[in-house]
């Protein structure tokens, strides 16, 4: 999806999938673009660079809360998705932007596109592979999730047309070793052609297990056995994405880099290839597909109060992770494919 222009604020992709940020060069000290891959979005993120971790002391000291700009900044992030059904309701162009990620039945259904089809034609096991965290992992916040995406469903009504993000793939990712979304920046050329040439589709066994034995390399030198993020709230974007936001525990809200940084960073080392999201830790976790015109601005406002009361209920909610998983992606958004799990931290 396409936004036009920079705005005051922050912007941020409105039509938002969990692998569709790429890291790039900061446009200054403290900005860098982000790229809605759906249509080469942009929006401005806070960030520093991120460093790697000091194998001997991997200290982080907090900012003094009255300096943490890094808190500040991703705070005004998510209030700029917080607020965009309240400043533009839901907008037909950019709901429809999004159904380039989605295929037509016969009967007029849309399913989440294969990467076999057309127009990718990307052939082979997982010609796409992010790395991610399973919020279906945790239980409890699991089932919240699906009451808030339920609540929203309902109050879309009938006319709506969604599609749920399945219930055992509801996930943040971290890093795509592969080039796909890299690639999805511009689109020239064919969506194979971007592949490094140990990444050339489709890929051989060897290539993949490699990959794998690498990210477990990577996970070994995080410094702790857990990851543990809390919720920061609930939105649902102008284009229809209903977003869970996720942040750094509060007492370590203002390191900067953070740990998911630098996780992050380190992927990037190993893979340099490859893209991922930056500050943002964002799950998907349904899209409106089309709604009547004379209901968008009412179901808007319903939809923007669900979330309002669902961030109020779970804005702290804090989890722990002990293990990453990798998929050789099949399908689009769904975590369709083969499934390998690793450890984090040292004492793997």
């Amino acid at each position: 999806m396409l936004l036009s222009a920079f705005v005051s604020t922050p912007a941020v992709p409105r039509w938002s999938f969990p692998e569709n940020a790429l890291i790039q060069e900061p446009k200054n000290e403290t900005q860098h673009k982000v790229h809605n891959l759906t249509r080469d979005a942009n929006t401005k993120l806070a960030r520093k660079n991120a460093s790697t971790w000091d194998p001997v002391d991997d200290t982080h000291s907090p900012v003094n809360d009255s300096t943490c700009s890094v808190k500040v900044e991703l705070d005004e992030i998510y209030d700029g998705f917080g607020n965009q059904l309240k400043e533009n309701g839901f907008v037909r162009s950019e709901i429809e932007e999004g159904h380039s990620d989605f295929s037509n039945t016969t009967g007029g259904q849309m399913h989440p596109r294969m990467y076999t089809e057309p127009p990718w034609y990307m052939p082979g096991e997982g010609p796409v592979r992010p790395i991610a965290i399973r919020i279906s992992d945790v239980h409890e916040l699991k089932h919240k999730v699906i009451n808030v995406r339920e609540k929203v469903v309902h109050a879309l009504g009938h006319a709506a047309k969604v599609s749920r993000q399945p219930d055992d793939a509801i996930h943040t990712t971290l890093y795509h070793p592969d080039t796909f979304y890299a690639w999805r920046k511009k689109e020239v050329g064919s969506a194979n052609s971007s592949q490094s040439p140990e990444q050339m589709l489709p890929m051989t066994h060897t290539a993949l297990a490699h990959e794998l034995e690498t990210i477990r390399n990577v996970l070994k030198r995080f410094p702790h056995d857990e990851i543990e993020l809390e919720v920061a709230r609930v939105a649902m974007t102008s284009g229809g994405v209903l977003l869970l936001l996720l942040r750094p525990t509060a007492e370590k809200a203002c390191e900067n880099p953070s740990q998911m940084d630098e996780l992050r960073a380190n992927f990037s080392k190993a893979f340099p290839n490859g893209s991922g999201p930056t500050k943002i830790l964002h799950v998907s976790v349904l899209r409106l597909l089309d709604l009547p015109d004379d209901q968008l601005a009412d179901k808007a406002k319903a939809v923007d109060e669900i979330c309002e009361a669902a961030t109020e209920e779970l804005a702290g909610y804090r989890f722990k992770v002990s293990r990453l998983l990798f998929v050789h992606e099949m399908q689009v958004l769904t975590l369709k494919g083969n499934w390998y799990w690793s450890k984090v931290g040292p004492n793997v």
